[in-house]
């Protein structure tokens, strides 16, 4: 079944790409993540204690591939339509890149004095490290730390032509934030993000991007276990296998985690409709939370399971495995195929409507395809309100300094 996933995979996205003449697109965000994934852990990790992910869980990904896929096609992707590098001197001269640049260094400082402040009051101390992740994202300042990542693309790519330090420092500083919050997918998701925005409007970087992308979330993970082992005075006594093993964890859990669909059953008995209303109450259960101290469609936390001979547990499937009906009817299947058709679909026509070349660049589909397309092998990201949220703000505050008066000069400005 391995090799029937990857041809179809490996198919899908090279139609795709004679199709759209883009590497970067719909299908291969979407693919490419399982298809390395699986690849790996399948030919080489389970030599090392992790599960194989089975034939049952590649047939799901394989049909779920086929379906998304074949919805897309209603919405054809024009090449000659696509967003052209050679305008961005002109969309830069749309924009007041000074005033993002002042909102990133205030988001920053806000972000780096509420660090400093838990820093004093002992919150960083080995006793209590495990209680502040996530914390820095909270309140107000995580709103605005979610606000940055509208802007934040939009000034690292100007910073990229124009190579000044007023622009990178509060670029870096936001990369500070959100590493302090101790919460791995925060900062990955920026890098993430920065890529995608790169490679759509800056396509002569590709290779290196990639590079740096791959280098960077490798060190994020490592950093970020370097240093709570630090606080807590046990950094001595991680070994290289340790980081190794939870990395796959990391990376590749979710997906090892999809053979308890067949076997065990994971979400019995839980309809498709109710795991989409966990996804479409996210951001409105953020509000009726607040308010009325209940939330729509809770999302329910898996039990953990193992995932490697050795002891190492997950807890999470990936998006298609928590939409697949675990022990379900026939009915329930057919659900499925209708709902990944109808999703291929809509999800080609958002990026079909955001990829048209014109003056405006778009934070919007740099976001929505990362959270909501690549993100979809690491888990149900989507069920929490952060990616709704960051979408939200990319379709206004880039808006908001969109002005056709300012005039623009290569290395003048």
């Amino acid at each position: 079944m391995l090799f029937v996933f990857l041809l179809i995979s490996i198919l899908i996205i090279i139609i795709q790409y004679r199709r759209e003449k883009n590497w970067l697109n719909l299908s291969s965000l979407f693919i490419v993540p399982y298809l390395v994934l699986v690849s790996i852990n399948n030919i080489i990790i389970y030599r090392f204690g992790f599960y194989q992910i089975s034939d049952s869980v590649l047939l799901m990904l394989t049909c779920a591939f086929s379906l998304f896929y074949i919805g897309s096609r209603v919405f054809v992707v024009n090449s000659n339509t696509l967003i052209k590098e050679q305008d961005n001197e002109e969309r830069f001269a749309e924009y007041d890149i000074d005033t993002m640049t002042i909102f990133l260094y205030i988001v920053a400082i806000a972000g780096l004095i509420k660090a400093f402040i838990m820093f004093r009051n002992g919150q960083f101390a080995a006793t209590t490290i495990s209680d502040v992740e996530g914390t820095i994202s909270r309140g107000i300042v995580g709103h605005l730390l979610l606000a940055s990542y509208s802007v934040l693309p939009i000034v690292f790519l100007y910073w990229t032509y124009i190579k000044k330090l007023k622009y990178i420092i509060p670029v870096l500083g936001i990369f500070l934030v959100s590493f302090a919050t101790f919460i791995k997918y925060n900062i990955i998701g920026i890098f993430v993000s920065l890529f995608i925005f790169l490679i759509i409007y800056k396509k002569s970087v590709i290779k290196i991007a990639v590079i740096i992308l791959v280098t960077a979330a490798v060190g994020i993970f490592f950093v970020n276990y370097a240093v709570v082992f630090y606080i807590r005075g046990v950094f001595s006594n991680a070994t290289t296998q340790f980081y190794l093993e939870h990395l796959w964890t990391y990376m590749c859990g979710s997906l090892i985690y999809d053979n308890y669909i067949f076997t065990n059953g994971v979400r019995v008995g839980v309809g498709i409709s109710y795991k989409l209303m966990t996804f479409l109450c996210a951001l409105p259960n953020m509000f009726i939370g607040k308010l009325f101290n209940i939330k729509l469609f809770p999302h329910m936390r898996q039990p953990d399971m193992l995932t490697a001979s050795h002891g190492v547990t997950s807890n999470v499937v990936d998006s298609i495995g928590y939409l697949f009906p675990s022990k379900g009817s026939l009915f329930d299947l057919l659900l499925f195929g209708i709902v990944f058709l109808t999703i291929g679909a809509l999800f080609s026509y958002i990026y079909r409507r955001n990829m048209k070349n014109n003056r405006k660049f778009n934070t919007f589909i740099a976001n929505f395809l990362c959270y909501f397309v690549f993100f979809s092998f690491f888990g149900t990201f989507y069920v929490q309100s952060g990616p709704w949220e960051i979408l939200v703000y990319s379709l206004i505050l880039p808006n908001l300094l969109y002005k056709r008066k300012i005039r623009f000069r290569w290395g003048k400005y």
